[in-house]
């Protein structure tokens, strides 16, 4: 048996992870149980061929991050005690959090030492960048509790990073022991892809997917968008913001980029629909901000087969090594702005097309199948989980 713990995403956020997650535990494990709010789980979205090896217990999740931070790292902590003692009964052969909020992490931590024969992983995504943030009292104050919780020795914890260049990367840091690390590729939801768009690359349509704000650099869209004005007006080109825009980008906006507007959230339906009426998606990450943790929007790019035009940074040279031409790196704004307008001139079809293939073989070789065999081959490898085997 193996836990499965979502503490900290109560609706739709995380669900798709969530998913490929269950899927990558479920693959190799026969009896899987899910701790989530009920919305989530509904989200998440498992069919009846799944649920023969999964069991469901719903708990009460706080959804947000300031507003109800004190109830949320209460609620959060109370949860984790709860599993840990149902844990014990069980004596499932790990637990694995999936997300938890940073100050909550610490006293969970603390929470773990109780339990000193319970295996648990956890999962790390984005707020692993608060650890080197120095822009944000908020994100200084979380990287510090995040740090703390590193610090405290608990026997039987590792923590899970999605990429092995962000395991490459922390080693440059002193922020936990290397080998309390496990790195697998991001696991993904590949089903369902909308077919892709069939125009004429003569009217280009280029979009940055997912969340858009200044800590992902998408300001550049909207001067990208600026320097695109004229074919903009002239249906030569169309630049989107696919996701919620955050406020901080608002003394950027202008009339050249298609947005919801701040802080409006798609639908899932409708996200999908939008990523797949692209032709290229454009990503502005750096390393200041995307060195220590994945991107989804990356895999959507994947999912969705549309070649990525992006500023270089080392999480995209490192996929882009491994599967081949799926797009184009740039050092700088100026050399993107030039790659478009060659595209605008034409004749990239043939190379288009290469792109696409290769973001097919990306999903294979990306599967939840080669993934989940990745990570119980770390588990056996490291004697962390020795009663699997």
């Amino acid at each position: 048996m193996v836990y499965f713990v979502e503490l900290s995403k109560g609706n739709e956020a995380h669900s798709s992870l969530n998913y490929s997650m269950v899927k990558v535990l479920s693959l190799n494990c026969v009896d899987l149980k899910v701790f989530s709010s009920g919305r989530h789980f509904s989200a998440i979205q498992l069919n009846d061929e799944d649920m023969k090896k999964i069991s469901y217990q719903p708990i009460r999740v706080i959804e947000g991050n300031w507003k109800s931070w004190f109830a949320k790292v209460i609620l959060e902590s109370y949860n984790a005690f709860q599993v840990f003692r149902k844990a014990q009964r069980d004596n499932p052969h790990f637990v694995y959090i999936s997300s938890v909020f940073p100050i909550s992490q610490l006293l969970i931590i603390i929470i773990k030492k109780f339990f000193p024969t319970i295996h648990i992983i956890i999962g790390l995504h984005g707020e692993m960048e608060f650890l080197k943030s120095n822009k944000s009292t908020k994100l200084r104050f979380l990287g510090w509790f995040l740090k703390k919780s590193f610090k405290i020795h608990a026997k039987n914890v590792k923590y899970l990073v999605f990429g092995n260049v962000i395991k490459e990367n922390l080693k440059a840091y002193d922020f936990l022991p290397t080998n309390s690390l496990l790195s697998i590729d991001h696991p993904y939801d590949y089903r369902e892809v909308h077919p892709p768009n069939s125009s004429k690359l003569n009217s280009l349509n280029l979009g940055t997917i997912g969340i858009g704000s200044i800590n992902k650099r998408t300001h550049n869209l909207f001067l990208l968008a600026d320097t695109f004005k004229n074919q903009v007006l002239s249906n030569e080109i169309s630049l989107n913001l696919i996701g919620t825009m955050l406020p901080d980008l608002e003394p950027f906006v202008n009339a050249y980029v298609k947005t919801n507007g701040s802080n409006m959230i798609l639908s899932k339906r409708e996200f999908e629909d939008k990523i797949s009426e692209l032709h290229y998606s454009l990503f502005f990450y750096d390393n200041e901000f995307y060195s220590l943790c994945a991107s989804g929007a990356f895999f959507d790019a994947v999912k969705f087969e549309k070649p990525i035009l992006a500023i270089k940074n080392d999480y995209f040279s490192y996929y882009f090594d491994r599967l081949g031409n799926i797009g184009h790196l740039f050092d700088n704004l100026e050399d993107m702005v030039s790659k478009i307008e060659a595209l605008l001139s034409g004749g990239f079809e043939k190379e288009y097309n290469e792109q696409v293939e290769n973001l097919q073989k990306a999903k294979k070789t990306l599967s939840i199948e080669n993934i989940s065999r990745d990570f119980f081959y770390q588990l056996r490898d490291t004697g962390f989980c020795d009663d699997l085997y």
